[in-house]
C-alpha cells in the first residue's frame, strides 16, 4: 500500500532525475500498479517526457502516453536529435485502470515499434529503444528490428559485461536498480547516422564520489522519513542513482 514516506521517496527521485539531466523516461509496468490517475498525479510538475510505445487503451492499439520523444544532444559538429522509444514485455493478462473509465493494456512491442520507427526516422538522427524485456526475449526482439540504432534493456538484475549485438542492433543490459550507468559513445557519419557505437558500463560504487548537493538532499529526506525511535534500525531509505555506496 502507498505510504507518505514512499510518496516522498518517489517525488525526490523524480525531481533528482530532472536535476541529473535525464532526457526521457520509459514507463514500466510497476509504475502503473495503482493505475493511470495515480501515475499522472505522481509525475505532475516533473519536467521530463514520460514515454510508452506499447501501453495502450484496452481493445485498441492507441498509446495512452506519448509513443516517443525527441531529445537534442550536443555532438562534435552540432546538435544531434535522438529519438527515444520505450516498450515493456508483452503480457496479454496485464490490465490496469486507465483514464476516464478505460483500462490499460500492453500491445505487441514489435508491432508498435514498427509502427512508429518510420515516423521517428524522419525526425531523428539516432533512434534508441528503452526496453523492459526479460533477457531471454530481448535478443529476439532486437533481431526483429529495422531502423533502431541502439536497444537499452532494463529488466531484473541482468547487465552487460561485453559489447553485444542481436542481428544488426547493439544491445545493452542495464539492470533496473540504478546502480549501473551505460555510457554509449556514438560515432556519426557525414549524414549524422551512427557509424559505430562503443559502450562502457559504470558500476556506481564508492569509487565515484558523491555530488555534494545531491548528498545533502538525500540526507535531508532520509532524516525526515527515517524511524525516530531509539531502537529503530539504522538504514538508508532513499538513494539517488550515483550516490550509492557498495
Amino acid at each position: 500500500m502507498p505510504t507518505a514516506a514512499g510518496d516522498v521517496r518517489t517525488r525526490t527521485l523524480l525531481e533528482s532525475m530532472v536535476k541529473l539531466g535525464y532526457g526521457a523516461v520509459g514507463i514500466g509496468e510497476r509504475d502503473l500498479d495503482l493505475g493511470y490517475d495515480d501515475f499522472k498525479k505522481k509525475i505532475e510538475g516533473i519536467d521530463m517526457p514520460f514515454v510508452s510505445t506499447n501501453i495502450v487503451t484496452q481493445g485498441t492499439t492507441e498509446p495512452v502516453f506519448p509513443p516517443y520523444a525527441i531529445v537534442e544532444a550536443d555532438g562534435r559538429h552540432g546538435k544531434v536529435r535522438i529519438g527515444v522509444l520505450s516498450v515493456v514485455r508483452y503480457n496479454p493478462l496485464w490490465q490496469k485502470a486507465g483514464p476516464a473509465g478505460t483500462n490499460l493494456a500492453i500491445a505487441s512491442p514489435q508491432a508498435m515499434i514498427e509502427r512508429y520507427v518510420p515516423d521517428l526516422r524522419g525526425k531523428a538522427d539516432v533512434i534508441v529503444l528503452l526496453a523492459g524485456i526479460p533477457k531471454v526475449d530481448a535478443p529476439d526482439l532486437a533481431r526483429s528490428l529495422t531502423g533502431v540504432d541502439l536497444m537499452l534493456d532494463a529488466y531484473g538484475g541482468e547487465f552487460s559485461t561485453v559489447q553485444e549485438k542481436a542481428g544488426s542492433t547493439p544491445l545493452v543490459y542495464l539492470g533496473n536498480q540504478g546502480k549501473r550507468v551505460a555510457e554509449n559513445r556514438i560515432l556519426l557519419d557525414g549524414s549524422k547516422h551512427p557509424a559505430d557505437i562503443v559502450t562502457y558500463m559504470h558500476f556506481l560504487t564508492s569509487a565515484y564520489p558523491d555530488d555534494p548537493a545531491t548528498k545533502t538532499l538525500v540526507d535531508g529526506i532520509n532524516a525526515k522519513i527515517s524511524p525516530t525511535t531509539a531502537d529503530a534500525p539504522k538504514k538508508a531509505v532513499i538513494s539517488i542513482p550515483g550516490t550509492e555506496k557498495n
